[in-house]
């Protein structure tokens, strides 16, 4: 029986094409988890926000409250080892202007194969708190 030329013209890009979607299938396969692979999840509580502002802005700035509790999911081994300096908890305060109270939103960085599941609260109220006076010098 003889194969359609449809199937035999250019057969060895054909199974070129073939085996690199069936590489890049796989590659990306291993890199998500799979939804029968146990998953463990934690809570770490009042995980301090760090405060980001760009290097030219001198403004002091509080945040209410200042720790947010994190729920975060992930193999089991990877959450048990898991510690609180391993996540980064800040707020960004570059698209802040002048304004004197704000809501800023939180954000969340966890190492690789660590899910974010939740932040409490997932927002922060700001305030930009009045420059110190410089002393003057005396004469």
């Amino acid at each position: 029986m003889r194969l359609p030329r449809i199937l035999t013209h250019n057969l060895r890009w054909k199974m070129v094409a073939l085996l690199s979607a069936a590489v890049v299938w796989m590659t990306l396969k291993s890199g998500t988890p799979s939804r029968n692979q146990p998953r463990g999840s934690r809570v770490l509580r009042q995980l301090p926000i760090t405060i980001m502002t760009s290097t030219e802005d001198r403004r002091a700035v509080r945040v209410d409250p200042n720790t947010v509790d994190v729920q975060v999911s992930g193999a089991p081994e990877v959450v048990d080892r898991l510690e609180a300096r391993d996540i980064r908890v800040f707020v960004d305060l570059a698209p802040i202007e002048d304004e004197r109270q704000f809501r800023l939103r939180v954000e969340v960085h966890t190492p690789f194969g660590v899910i974010l599941e939740k932040v409490t609260p997932s927002e922060v109220d700001g305030q930009s708190l009045p420059p110190n006076p410089t002393p003057q010098s005396r004469q």
